[in-house]
Formats: C-alpha cells, sequence, structure tokens
C-alpha cells in the first residue's frame, strides 16, 4: 500500500497524529470535526463530524483503506456502514480501534473472542456493539484492533505528568495494587506503528489484541521513570486506583506475534526512564 491514501477518522486524537507521523502527508485523508493546526501536514482534511454520512461517503469514495479510532457505539458502526453502502465502494481494507474492554478481564488470557461473555460495564459494552456490527457488516476485510492503556511519549503523557508533579510535591509516589502486577500498555506511537503494518495485512480479519508482549511489573517502571528524580520518591503501593489497574492484565497475544514475528517492540523500561528524564529536565510546571 505503498501509493494507497487512506481515510483516518478521528484524525486530531493523539493516535491519529501519530499515524500522520507515521505515514506522512502524502498518504491520508483526514476527518474530525475540528481540524488540527497542522491540518496542512495531511493530503487532504475533512472537517465533519464522525457520524455525518455525507462526509465519509465522500472520503470513502477516495480512499484505498479506513482506519476509524473514533467508533464508540453501534450508530458510530451504523454510521459508517451506511456510507460505505451509499459510495458503492467494496474490497475497502478497514481497521477499527476498539478496546480490551471489550471482554471482561478474566477472559483477557484466552485468544477466542467468542467464547467470552459480554462486558459488565457500559464503554466495554458499546465498543463491543461497534466492533461487532463492523465486523458482520463491513463488505471488505475488516479487522478490529483491542487497544489496551495507551501512552503518550512525545510530549509527555498528561497522566504521567500529574503523577510526577504530586510525587515531586510529596514526595510519594502511589502505587495501585501491589505493584508486581503486569498490565497491559502500548506506546501511542507503536500503536500507529503497528496499524500501519496491518494496514498492509488484509488476510488478518476479526479481532486482534494488541499490547507491548514484554510486560514489566508496575514497581518496575515506577522505578524506571522516578529514577530520574532528585530526591527519589517513595513508592508506596496499596493505591486503590491510578494510572494504571491494581490488577494483572494479561493479553493472549499469540496471534498478533504471529502475524508481524519482525516487529521492533519497544523497551517499556527504557520508555519510561526516558519519560522520566524528559521530566527531570522540564518538570511540570515550568
Amino acid at each position: 500500500m505503498s501509493r494507497a491514501k487512506i481515510a483516518v477518522l478521528g484524525a486530531t486524537g493523539r493516535l491519529g497524529s501519530a499515524l500522520q507521523r507515521q505515514w506522512g502527508r502524502q498518504h491520508l485523508l483526514g476527518l474530525a470535526r475540528h481540524p488540527p493546526a497542522d491540518a496542512a501536514q495531511w493530503a487532504e482534511f475533512v472537517s465533519a463530524d464522525r457520524r455525518n454520512t455525507l462526509a465519509l461517503q465522500d472520503l470513502l469514495s477516495r480512499c484505498d483503506a479506513v482506519v476509524d479510532l473514533c467508533g464508540f457505539d453501534l450508530t458510530d458502526a451504523q454510521a459508517l456502514l451506511q456510507a460505505v453502502q451509499q459510495s458503492g465502494r467494496t474490497g475497502l481494507r478497514l481497521i477499527a480501534a476498539s478496546s480490551v474492554a471489550e471482554r471482561p478481564i478474566a477472559y483477557w488470557n484466552q485468544p477466542e473472542h467468542g467464547a467470552s461473555p459480554p462486558p459488565s460495564d457500559d464503554y466495554g459494552l458499546h465498543k463491543r456493539h461497534y466492533s461487532d456490527a463492523l465486523l458482520q457488516h463491513w463488505p471488505g476485510p475488516a479487522l478490529a484492533v483491542l487497544l489496551p492503556n495507551l501512552l503518550q511519549v512525545h510530549p509527555v503523557d498528561p497522566r504521567l505528568r500529574r503523577w510526577w508533579q504530586e510525587a515531586a510535591q510529596t514526595g510519594v509516589a502511589p502505587i495501585p495494587g501491589s505493584g508486581q502486577q503486569n498490565v497491559a500498555l502500548l506506546p501511542t506511537q507503536t500503536a500507529a506503528e503497528l496499524i500501519a503494518q496491518l494496514l498492509q495485512r488484509p488476510d488478518l480479519i476479526g479481532r486482534l489484541a494488541l499490547a507491548c508482549p514484554r510486560r514489566p511489573t508496575v514497581l518496575a517502571l515506577a522505578s524506571a521513570l522516578f529514577g530520574g528524580m532528585a530526591p527519589a520518591p517513595r513508592l508506596q503501593p496499596g493505591a486503590p486506583a491510578g494510572l494504571f489497574s491494581a490488577g494483572p492484565e494479561i493479553l493472549a497475544l499469540d496471534a498478533l506475534l504471529a502475524a508481524l514475528p519482525g516487529f521492533a517492540w519497544p523497551d517499556l523500561i527504557a520508555v519510561f526512564a526516558d519519560l522520566g528524564g524528559q521530566l527531570a529536565r522540564d518538570p511540570p510546571g515550568n
């Protein structure tokens, strides 16, 4: 797909911006409610609501593949399905960004999505209805990528900035749970790189969970992050909530690793150490 035009819905979000950096101007047709400051970095940018079927139809008529980053529920899926039907296009590659919350967390380590019951929370249920509709009715190869917690690196994730600032002020960094749990995590730019490669694999359809296969503990990530703070804060496990889950998040990633065997996965310890270095050089509030 070296010359393909990719329609990106939800183009102004963190993942859309990362995808733009990954692919470059000549490839991308963006759609979002409000244009970004760097709209000139897109081959074309359409300012429209995600459910505007006329705008979607026009965009779909001129692209070779679709990446939907802002679909939330069944209504969003129906708008996209109506638009592609009206456009008369068939065979378009679709990657729909959903969430690991589609499944109860107890089933995250199981590869077969269909074997799990529906999630109990509204967010996960809406996401599942969204992806179910697209996977069943999209007239082409469709893949729903189940995203975990995304981590923005450049600029530093605002949630990490707040955590850093509170630790600097109090001398204590609260850690959810025991701190020994592994969590599902993916840097935003890595997610964009994965999506770019999956666009070129129309043979991959259905659902695919995305996350870094190397999963350091929360305490190890926190130690790397705060290693650049002087004096370093005291890490205090037992917090009820925070940036990370208090329980383990183990995803079944065999299908992902088999699909992209040569992918260069980031070292999350190094990523967090780099983030800590950035914050030490430019602490929040400066």
